[in-house]
């Protein structure tokens, strides 16, 4: 599973917040955490389904199809 780690060491100007505060990277992160989360609930879900035979190769493609979510970020290891 990925794990996106981000820390912020300086301050962000007051100029470069938005209304709540956060910067447009730390919005980024906070927007694809939730695809990544739901993606790899329906990952878990398929693979608990004992009916069904697992194709990694076929999987990737549909949470990349379905979640926009390249290989590269999310592959089953």
């Amino acid at each position: 599973m990925t794990t996106i780690t981000y820390c912020k060491g300086l301050p962000t100007p007051a100029d470069e917040l938005n209304p709540i505060g956060f910067s447009e990277l730390e919005m980024f992160l906070t927007s694809l955490s939730d695809i990544f989360y739901q993606a790899t609930v329906e990952t878990v879900k398929h693979l608990l389904n004992k009916e069904i035979k697992f194709n990694q190769a076929s999987w990737n493609s549909h949470i990349q199809e379905k979640y926009g979510i390249s290989k590269r970020y999310f592959e089953l290891t």
